[in-house]
């Protein structure tokens, strides 16, 4: 899983353990329920096979993360009680970006980009805000129509801005709204 030189590779293991003999996996648990590196063996392995381990019994011991914080830059934890995992990685199982804390990662993270940029925009006159993103929304609007080449009238101009506020709404990306943003933009 972990080792000296390596790391989780979440793309190696997919492939690799659903190859392994479930009853390799329940004997070696067994022997040793407590073992975190054989926890997170089998979680992995169940969901990456999508099919249950026939191991009965609880596995012992503290709950373990996937991966290590002190090396990976890690998401929010979301636990496995079966096999006690914690997965905390950046997506999910299926899509999961590995970002290792590199020496050059680490200094960016303690140059604190987004908070530096917060400060600086915080600081700007509120107007002064207010015509850089307008200026912003149409440019994009400008570029997204070019890329179809299509001389949008105003009034399109006008409603792929509106639509282009909304991007800040926390709304859940399903098709029926990404085709209503589409259905709006093209009838403007």
């Amino acid at each position: 899983m972990a080792t000296e030189t390596g790391g989780v590779n979440l793309s190696v293991l997919a492939q690799a353990l659903p190859r392994i003999e479930d009853q390799i996996l329940v004997e070696a648990v067994t022997q040793s329920p407590s073992s975190g590196y054989l926890r997170k063996v089998c979680f992995l392995l169940e969901a990456y096979s999508d099919h249950l381990l026939d191991y009965t019994d609880k596995p012992r011991g503290p709950g373990v993360l996937l991966f290590d914080p002190e090396r990976y830059i890690t998401g929010p934890s979301g636990r496995n009680n079966r096999w006690r995992v914690d997965f905390n990685g950046l997506g999910t199982l299926q899509y999961c970006v590995t970002v290792e804390r590199t020496p050059e990662v680490q200094a960016l993270l303690e140059y604190d980009i987004l908070g530096r940029s917060k400060e600086f925009i915080a600081s700007l006159p509120k107007e002064m805000m207010d015509r850089a993103i307008n200026w912003a929304y149409l440019s994009e609007t400008d570029s997204s129509f070019a890329i179809e080449k299509e001389a949008p009238s105003q009034q399109k101009s006008e409603r792929f801005v509106q639509l282009l506020r909304q991007a800040h709404d926390r709304q859940p990306l399903t098709e029926d709204y990404l085709v209503s943003l589409q259905n709006n933009i093209k009838w403007a």
